[in-house]
């Protein structure tokens, strides 16, 4: 029975990681403000295929801009304008797409006034 057994949780194991070696890496990183938005994206979208594997690590903007702009990651999160500076260096390595705008708001109490 403990063969049995042994052969069904490797036969499990080989079967969890062929799919991923399958799959084409796509490599995002950058800001750890859109880190958590990121990574729940990611886990969504590798849910629903197998064709591509994605991974999200934070770092921040800046990190994210260097790596995309060297080739070492597929895409940059940025929280932040992508500077002159780093455009100047990058610019013909990757394309800028904003996706969207954070805000942030004061809120206080009139106890606190």
């Amino acid at each position: 029975m403990s063969k049995l057994l042994i052969i069904l949780v490797i036969a499990l194991f080989i079967g969890s990681i062929v799919p991923s070696l399958a799959a084409e890496k796509v490599t995002v990183s950058g800001s750890t403000t859109v880190l958590p938005l990121g990574e729940a994206a990611a886990e969504a979208f590798n849910a629903n295929q197998t064709t591509y594997a994605v991974t999200v690590t934070g770092g921040g903007t800046g990190a994210g801009i260097t790596a995309a702009g060297e080739g070492r990651s597929d895409i940059a999160m940025a929280s932040r304008e992508v500077t002159a500076d780093e455009k100047n260096k990058y610019g013909d390595k990757f394309q800028q797409f904003d996706l969207g705008y954070d805000g942030v708001c004061i809120a206080v109490s009139k106890q606190n006034i």
